[in-house]
């Protein structure tokens, strides 16, 4: 049984790797190629000397963060515009069908690190040159686009800063023509030194105070836009990596270093043989095994894992940072509010026409102030679109690989070879669970308790169709298993069977050929022996034996030939010791139809002439002819087949010939497999 198994699981691995070859033959092949990309981030984008509006209208045009980036890279958007520019440059137009698209980018992938500014642009493709020039051609439309959205930006915030400078332009002149106005109309030029210092003083607390708040709402507005955006980040990020070595395998490595390290401390003080030595030696040597072990699997296949998000520890760390800075800030700005609160007390003091000069004084400046600050955030502004935005800078740009990364034939050979011999071993259970037939001796005498006189083994229909046909001459040989029934049969100790008889189940399984070669085997032991086609329907003794049509059996039971001294009731044949009693006419009664005492007289008629009776029946279960036979043979032979009869029928064969009296059931099995039974096993010795 378990080499049937083992020849079905054979079978379908080799078919499950013939499935690999022909899937790896018709697939296309793949190539892949490679860019790794160092993304620019502006860390300058938002600066705490720039207005917060500003700041708004500049940061929709600056690359943030890596995580950003990666996710407009991995946008099927711009994947399909480099591929558009790519097909519009090479003028190949059937890239651009959208079953084409889809194809390219479903292989297409962009690979962020952890903690790190490179991504990894991997692009696939069934040509190994636009593989490469695709990638090429995605960093490209990436820069393209990240500097035309800056520029845009900075067009936008020169704009702005541009209407605020003319309106600052014109609150400062008209402060200037107040002072002035007012200087000539109250004659005072200038204030006295006291005022002059109380003024100065005034106006610097108010430019830091002024300061103090612009930084107040630019990091308020910091902290409200990373409150806003840090629950949109996940906590976990996955990672890709086309091949790791297993953790397991780094951390016994490591530990295997750090004990031969503390072995070698070890032996400066102590000797080998000492304990500590001993015990340092056998922790050494189990990490060696779990290390042998477990490089045996060291390296693994390209997989994804879950890690720490990077860019929201960078949104959390930020967080904590803004927030102390806004509460210095805060702290500053009730200081300056106090000192200025005291310094206007003062000023209050003054004379009014010297207050008047004093407010007015003070206006020029903060506008004056405003205008300068106004000034150096356009200035900046216009060096940002002078300077222009860095780019993403392509480390090695993409060259053509002409070895494919897919189909991997290896790996399909493998996978197909395994899943063939799975799905071998599985359809080799379920059709022995579901196997109706006995297939050995050995399972036939366990289920039904029967014993095995004889098997036959399964040959090619036209092999068994010669052998029937030879087995009349004398030259034929029984096969090994008959030969030694016949002996065990007539030899064994006790008496010996007289007559035997041969029947089946169903028919088709071989019981006229068990007959025959069972009497070829017992007459050549020495037994006059006489072979009995008692099967009046099918005759297929007496037409290998050339004697269908001549008197037999339907002539002796129906009297209309008798036996007597001077005529021969059997046919001698080629083989000494054996005749046969044919069949006789092909009309007429059958055995079921003449009385049972003709029966008895037509066997004790041929006993007189032999010492064994070989009787070849119809099937048990077929006709009622065979009955007639049991009582009055001292072995019953059930032939049955390993291909064709079924379990259910062999208990209801026996329980039919023990009800007709049958006093010792025996079975022979044919059909059998020439590696499982004795007598008909391949074995070396017959070979040589």
């Amino acid at each position: 049984m378990f080499a049937t198994h083992l020849k079905r699981v054979l079978l379908f691995a080799f078919l499950g790797a013939l499935v690999g070859g022909a899937i790896f033959a018709l697939s296309p092949r793949v190539y892949e190629a490679n860019v790794p990309l160092l993304i620019a981030v502006d860390a300058g984008g938002v600066r705490t000397g720039t207005s917060e509006d500003v700041s708004a209208i500049l940061s929709t045009g600056l690359s943030q963060n890596v995580a950003t980036e990666a996710a407009i890279l991995r946008g099927k958007p711009l994947f399909a515009e480099a591929l558009s520019k790519y097909a519009e440059k090479t003028g190949n137009r059937t890239l651009l069908v959208p079953d084409r698209i889809d194809s390219l980018y479903r292989m297409y992938e962009v690979v962020a690190g952890r903690d790190s500014r490179v991504v990894n642009i991997v692009v696939k493709a069934y040509d190994p040159k636009l593989a490469a020039d695709l990638a090429n051609t995605i960093v490209e439309t990436y820069n393209e686009l990240r500097q035309t959205s800056a520029e845009t930006s900075i067009s936008q915030a020169q704009l702005y800063l541009q209407s605020q400078l003319d309106q600052a332009r014109v609150d400062l002149r008209m402060a200037e023509a107040a002072l002035r106005n007012f200087k000539a109309q109250s004659g005072i030029a200038d204030l006295g030194s006291r005022s002059q210092q109380l003024v100065a003083y005034q106006s610097t607390l108010m430019q830091q105070l002024d300061q103090a708040k612009m930084e107040e709402r630019t990091l308020q507005s910091q902290i409200n836009a990373i409150k806003q955006n840090l629950p949109k980040l996940p906590d976990m990020v996955t990672e890709s990596y086309s091949e790791t070595q297993s953790p397991l395998v780094q951390r016994l490595e490591q530990q295997l270093a750090e004990y031969e390290a503390s072995r070698t401390e070890l032996l400066r003080t102590f000797t080998e043989d000492s304990r500590r030595v001993r015990e340092l030696d056998e922790l050494i040597k189990r990490t060696q095994d779990k290390l042998v072990e477990a490089r045996k699997s060291q390296w693994r296949q390209a997989s994804r894992g879950f890690v720490k998000d990077s860019v929201r520890k960078q949104f959390e760390d930020s967080l904590v940072t803004s927030q102390v800075q806004l509460a210095a800030v805060r702290q500053r700005i009730r200081q300056l509010t106090d000192t200025l609160g005291g310094v206007q007390s003062q000023i209050e003091q003054l004379p009014e026409k010297e207050m008047k000069l004093a407010q007015l004084t003070r206006d020029r400046e903060v506008f004056d102030e405003k205008y300068q600050r106004l000034r150096r955030q356009m200035e900046d502004v216009r060096y940002k679109s002078i300077g222009g935005m860095r780019q993403a800078t392509a480390l090695f740009p993409a060259s053509e690989n002409p070895n494919p990364v897919a189909p991997d034939l290896a790996r399909l050979l493998v996978v197909c070879t395994f899943g063939g011999a799975v799905v071998g071993f599985l359809y080799s259970l379920a059709r022995e669970s579901m196997r109706t037939t006995a297939q050995t001796s050995t399972e036939l005498s366990h289920l039904m308790g029967l014993p095995v006189a004889a098997t036959s083994p399964m040959l090619p229909p036209k092999t068994l169709e010669r052998n029937l046909k030879s087995l009349a001459s004398a030259s034929f040989q029984p096969q090994e298993s008959f030969k030694f029934m016949a002996f065990a049969t007539l030899f064994s100790q006790g008496e010996s069977p007289r007559r035997v008889l041969f029947t089946g189940i169903r028919g088709s399984v071989g019981c006229s050929p068990s007959a025959g070669q069972f009497a070829v085997a017992a007459s050549r032991t020495g037994r006059r022996t006489i072979l009995v086609d008692a099967d009046l329907r099918h005759a297929t003794l007496s037409k290998v034996f050339n004697c269908q049509g001549k008197p037999g059996v339907r002539e002796l039971i129906t009297h209309n030939m008798l036996p007597n001294e001077n005529a021969e009731i059997s046919i001698e044949t080629e083989h000494p010791q054996l005749r046969i009693v044919p069949a006789g006419a092909a009309d007429g009664p059958t055995i079921s139809d003449v009385p049972v005492a003709d029966v008895i007289g037509f066997l004790d008629a041929l006993q007189e002439q032999a010492d064994l009776i070989v009787i070849d029946a119809p099937p048990i279960d077929a006709v009622a002819d065979t009955v007639r036979f049991v009582p009055f043979v001292d072995q019953v032979c059930l032939v049955v087949s390993a291909k064709t009869t079924r379990f259910g029928d062999i208990p209801i064969a026996t329980d039919l010939l023990k009800r007709a009296g049958a006093k010792s059931v025996n079975v022979v099995l044919t059909g059998t497999d020439p590696e499982e039974e004795p007598f008909s096993r391949k074995s070396s010795y017959m070979v040589g």
